[in-house]
Parts: structure tokens; sequence; C-alpha cells
């Protein structure tokens, strides 16, 4: 099928293109109200040296932190630091499915770890992120604990203040649903009047090439008749008796 075609078969099935746009537009918008909503909040971990390291190089304390802080992201959706906090929270979850609503990121040539979670309260959410900036502290203490007698950790993990408590949920979108809806219905309706084109043109191409045989079949038989008879006037009157 080729392009003036099909658009002349999408002109004629236009009405059934609206309709199932709006079927899908108003199903899928209708069933984002179904998704239980949840709610996000954010929090930034800010690393510094700790004021018992003043004595290092300035330059040579940032390169040290910065060489860190990739790993410090991967630590706060570790299963140990998931797992302290579903176990001080009591949140009846496991590390894995508490990962599912954790998002950590370290932006490049920083000495931050920006922190969001989500949950299907607002208050959740907030109490999760709190709690997780507590125990990803603890967790950097732990590993980047010196072996001196302090034993003290040389970096400082630092929340650029609480998580804020969430005013509106962040999802499920609604409109963004019906907008995907909405282009699935006239996807859906574009290739119903398409696909009917090509089966008639398939129907005639068949069709059309049914028509030569069937001519060649009755010329064939009409050649045959005509052979018959003219033997049959060839023939004497001796040979025509003969049985």
């Amino acid at each position: 099928m080729n392009g003036p075609t099909a658009v002349q078969a999408i002109r004629k099935g236009w009405p059934l293109v609206a309709g199932l746009a709006l079927v899908g537009a108003v199903a899928a918008f209708a069933l984002s109200f179904l998704i239980p909503q949840k709610y996000s909040t954010s929090v930034q971990v800010f690393v510094t040296l700790g004021p018992q390291r003043a004595d290092v190089d300035p330059f040579g304390g940032s390169q040290f932190v910065l060489q860190r802080m990739e790993g410090y992201a991967e630590l706060a959706t570790s299963p140990e630091v998931l797992n302290a906090v579903t176990s001080e929270l009591a949140l009846g979850q496991t590390p894995q499915e508490l990962a599912g609503q954790i998002t950590s990121i370290n932006p490049p040539n920083t000495v931050l770890v920006d922190l969001t979670v989500e949950d299907r309260t607002a208050q959740g959410a907030a109490i999760i992120a709190d709690n997780l900036v507590v125990q990803l502290r603890r967790s950097i203490d732990a590993i980047e604990r010196d072996n001196g007698p302090a034993k003290s950790s040389p970096v400082q993990v630092t929340a650029l203040g609480p998580a804020a408590l969430p005013p509106n949920p962040s999802g499920p979108n609604h409109v963004l649903y019906a907008l995907a809806g909405l282009c699935i219905g006239i996807l859906a309706g574009v290739g119903v009047p398409l696909a009917r084109g090509r089966n008639k043109i398939r129907a005639a191409a068949t069709a059309e090439r049914q028509v030569p045989d069937a001519a060649v079949d009755a010329t064939a038989g009409n050649h045959n008749g005509a052979a018959g008879d003219a033997a049959r006037t060839n023939a004497t009157p001796l040979e025509m008796r003969r049985p």
C-alpha cells in the first residue's frame, strides 16, 4: 500500500480512529485512579573530611573524598543499609523491596549524594529518607574508621536539612496516563483501516491473477474443440463409419 492509498484509507476510517482514541484516553485515565498514590521526597548528604583530619592538605583531602563519592552513593541502596532501615522503622519490607523506592545519585565531581524516597504516604517517605541518612552515615563511619586509638572516621557525613514533607502525590500522573491511552487508541484506530485496505488490495491482486488463468483455460478448450472439428471434417466416409 502506497502513501496516498494509506491516507485515503485513514480518512475513510476517521470515525473509528476518533472513537478508539477517545476510548483509550478515558480507559487509561480511569485506570490511573486504581493505582496507589505515591509521595516522593528528597534529601542531600554532604561529605567532607572530618575536623580530626584538618592537618591534611585541602586539595588532597577533597580528592580523597571525591574518589569515594560514587561508592557512598551505591552504599545508600546496599542491603546492609536498607536492612538497618527496615529493622529500625519496622517497615515489614525486605531490603530488595525498599530498594525499589529509593534513588541514590552522586552528581559528577561533587561531594553530594542526592537521595530520593517514594512511599504511599507523605509521612512515610519523609521518615524513611531521614532514617536512610542516619544509616548511611553509620555505614560510612564503620567503613572509613581509622585503625588508630580513636578509631574515628576520616570523613564527616551531614544532611543538608531534614527531608521535606511532600504536599502532593508524585504519581500516578493521570494526564500522562490519558495521553498514553489516547496514543494507543489512535494507533489502533489507524491500524484497522490500513489492514482493511491491504486486504482489499490483496484480494484484487488475487482476482487479477485468476482472470488470465481462466482465459488461458478457455482458449485451450476452444483450440481443442476446433482441432476436433477439423479432424472430423477431413476424415473420409469410411473412416467416419468405423466404430
